[in-house]
This record gives structure tokens, sequence and C-alpha cells, in this order.
């Protein structure tokens, strides 16, 4: 995927190959009478959803405008 990086993350030195994982506190939950509800007796984890690996990256200040008109 290509990425435009920005301030941040061209500090943190990332490059080509490396990985974004997104995660975040899910919960089982069961469809009741009344909308759904949390599952009685389970506990909230911590789930990877998503990840996202760079192949490419270009920066947002010096990209080509006009290839990319959506990084504008």
């Amino acid at each position: 995927m290509l990425v435009i990086i920005r301030g941040h993350l061209r500090n943190q030195n990332i490059g080509p190959g490396d990985l974004f994982l997104f995660f975040g506190l899910f919960r089982e939950i069961i469809k009741g009478d009344s909308g759904f509800q949390y599952k009685s007796g389970t506990t909230t984890k911590h789930i990877i959803w998503g990840w996202l690996q760079i192949d490419e990256m270009i920066t947002a200040d010096t990209c080509n405008r006009q290839k990319y008109t959506w990084a504008s």
C-alpha cells in the first residue's frame, strides 16, 4: 500500500515493509428483544482487527500534487 507520510511518521523512521496493526477493545454481545446487549459473564478483549503493510512511501510536502491530488 502507498502511504503518505507527514512529520510524525517521518520522524519514526518508518519504511517499506513496516506494519501498522489496528486493534481495539471488544466484548461479546447478544441480540435480545430490546436490541444488542453485552453477553453476561464475558470480559473485554484486546483484538487485532486489521493491518497495513507499507509498500511504497511519498512525503506529503514534496509529492507531485497533480499526480496525487487526493494527498492535498
